[in-house]
């Protein structure tokens, strides 16, 4: 099992995006309301991924705007633990403060304990969850 104390307040999970040789340490809000995984897409140079190779995704905010973001696979590292998963891109200005890590080839790796009143979260991974 995994315990990460929150940061600022929140509930966030630092992890390791990874593609190839190339990889980025980022720290996303744990966000069980949003279905896909979203960073700012400056974070594509930083990998060395194409924006245009992308899969195009219209996505909605919880205010109800739209924007259009890139869906790529990745590897995932949590804490040791890697895994395939569907992260998706976006200019999204809030993305570069508050990346979100949603539901999507995320949440069904673990069974996840939030504590808003001790202000942790606990991850402990389902078998076979990942290498």
């Amino acid at each position: 099992m995994f315990r990460f104390p929150y940061y600022k307040g929140r509930p966030h999970i630092p992890l390791i995006l990874e593609y190839g040789n190339r990889e980025h340490h980022i720290l996303p809000l744990l966000d069980s309301g949003a279905d896909s995984s979203i960073f700012h897409r400056q974070t594509l140079t930083i990998l060395g991924l194409d924006w245009a190779q992308g899969k195009k995704k219209i996505l909605d905010n919880a205010d109800g705007s739209i924007f259009e973001a890139r869906e790529f696979r990745l590897s995932v590292n949590l804490n040791g633990l890697r895994f395939p998963a569907r992260i998706c891109f976006a200019d999204h200005p809030a993305l570069s403060e508050f990346p979100l890590l949603g539901r999507m080839d995320i949440f069904d790796k673990f069974l996840i304990t939030i504590c808003e009143r001790d202000q942790y979260i606990d991850l402990k991974p389902h078998e076979g969850s990942g290498e």
